[in-house]
């Protein structure tokens, strides 16, 4: 990928190359920031505005996160073409399970890494985060928005 970058850096047909070729990621990523962002502001309204208490303002952010996480995955990253309800409600709640699970893997981690062999919690956190970007984004493209086969 950073060889394309580095030559895509060099024309705008080469860049517009590099745009078609990496658009789902590239769509994952922004939409993965604004996601990360939608996650903070609630977290920082719910606990600071109306004064939660830090576990129920965390989840109820990670929530509202990941509702809006789905929805552009799904239209924008992975183009989803469910033909219906089912098919949708089907990918939500895969979706919110592969979420689930890797929340499982980052609170593990934390508590791993930080918690017991007590080293620094940011730096941790940071290193989840990527762990869980890619996860999901495997999790996502190989199990949740999956092409369905044609016969």
């Amino acid at each position: 990928m950073l060889n394309d970058l580095k030559k895509a850096l060099t024309s705008v047909k080469e860049f517009k190359a590099f745009l078609k070729k990496y658009s789902e990621v590239i769509a994952y990523l922004f939409f993965g920031a604004m996601t990360t962002l939608i996650n903070l502001v609630t977290f920082w309204i719910l606990s600071t505005v109306f004064h939660l208490e830090t576990i129920a303002a965390t989840v109820i952010a990670w929530v509202i996160a990941v509702i809006f996480a789905f929805v552009t995955n799904k239209i924008w990253v992975f183009k989803s073409k469910s033909k219906n309800t089912q098919e949708t409600t089907k990918e939500a709640v895969t979706f919110m399970i592969v979420r689930l699970v890797t929340l499982g893997v980052e609170v593990f981690l934390m508590w791993l890494m930080v918690d017991n062999f007590k080293q620094d919690k940011l730096i941790w956190k940071l290193l989840c985060s990527v762990v869980t970007t890619v996860l999901n984004y495997i999790f996502s493209k190989l199990i949740v928005f999956k092409e369905k086969k044609t016969k």
